[in-house]
């Protein structure tokens, strides 16, 4: 890795990336830029700060000399930090990475929507969007080295691609009592179970080490509403079934009913993540489930399909009762 130059002019109280801890994970760089200023490159040329522009305080962004965008606050942030760190001989670019970085990952209707999930929280410790995912990816990314969890490495990949993916199939939840079928390293189940605190999740996991993991981390990030199950789907069988069950990583749709199909109350749902519309699946799913409705998601940061298929058990037939002959 080659040596990093840093500013010879920066007052003896700033920051200096050669005197900070260090990257989390080592990385062989192949340019002598400072920590810092990669930063700064890294969060300019992403796809979550890129996003910022469709984001807004409180209007729709759609047209005005005076609507300001998350894109163009954080532009504003960061001119203004600059200002000031060349004045006090600051680290310029660790302070705009700072600025630029900011709002990135907020939570849904900004501010307002997080001040409401912290005082519906209050008693269990209140809410902090950020602070929570990063928890969890802490968790995950402390893990991962040990017992392979993931194929996914990097931070914003493992909120992109698991917090965030997760937590789209909030609005598609039904009742108290939730289920995730093989739930891996906890997705989507332990998300789901953050942002819900009054509902019940049940992540089930037939390979241990993966099920130790996830009790593990939901103890440390305090969810009290979660139980996971060391079991197969196929042979578990619950005192009570659950309003959703949900699956993630599944072969087919038709597997999906046949291991899973049992846990789900009669006016439950199965919710199952795919990739592409699997219209060959929905053609091939069992008779004792119907397809209610199939879901395109969006994901911010995410340009791969993605699809939520809805399945619902089939309501029996009723039987016909012919009157009896004189």
């Amino acid at each position: 890795m080659l040596a990093s130059t840093e500013r010879n002019d920066l007052a003896g109280y700033a920051c200096i990336s050669a005197n900070s801890r260090g990257r989390k994970h080592s990385e062989e760089f192949r340019d002598d830029r400072p920590a810092f200023e990669r930063d700064r490159d890294r969060i300019i040329h992403c796809a979550a700060f890129r996003r910022l522009e469709y984001k807004t305080q409180v209007f729709v962004n759609h047209e005005g000399d005076y609507y300001r965008t998350r894109l163009t606050h954080s532009l504003e942030v960061a001119q203004i930090g600059r200002a000031i760190a060349r004045k006090l001989r600051l680290n310029e670019e660790l302070t705009e990475a700072l600025a630029l970085s900011h709002d990135l990952g907020h939570t849904p209707f900004g501010h307002t929507g997080e001040e409401v999930l912290n005082r519906l929280m209050h008693d269990f410790g209140g809410f902090e969007h950020n602070m929570q995912s990063f928890r969890v990816v802490d968790e995950l990314e402390a893990a991962n080295a040990q017992f392979n969890l993931t194929a996914i490495r990097d931070r914003p990949g493992m909120l992109r691609k698991h917090v965030l993916d997760s937590l789209s199939l909030q609005p598609y939840l039904k009742g108290t009592r939730l289920a995730d079928v093989g739930t891996g390293a906890g997705f989507p189940g332990l998300p789901l179970a953050v942002v819900n605190p009054t509902r019940r999740f049940s992540l089930i996991e037939a390979t241990g080490k993966k099920a130790r993991f996830v009790a593990q981390t939901a103890e440390r990030i305090g969810c009290s509403n979660v139980e996971v199950v060391h079991a197969r789907a196929e042979t578990y069988r619950p005192f009570e079934l659950f309003d959703t069950v949900m699956a993630r990583a599944l072969s087919s749709l038709a597997d999906f009913v046949a291991y899973a199909g049992h846990l789900c109350a009669s006016d439950g749902r199965l919710l199952a993540m795919k990739g592409k519309r699997p219209d060959e699946e929905i053609s091939a799913i069992p008779k004792s489930f119907r397809v209610v409705a199939v879901h395109r998601l969006t994901l911010p940061g995410l340009d791969a399909e993605r699809h939520l298929v809805e399945l619902s058990p089939a309501r029996p037939q009723a039987i016909r009762r012919h009157a009896a002959g004189p």
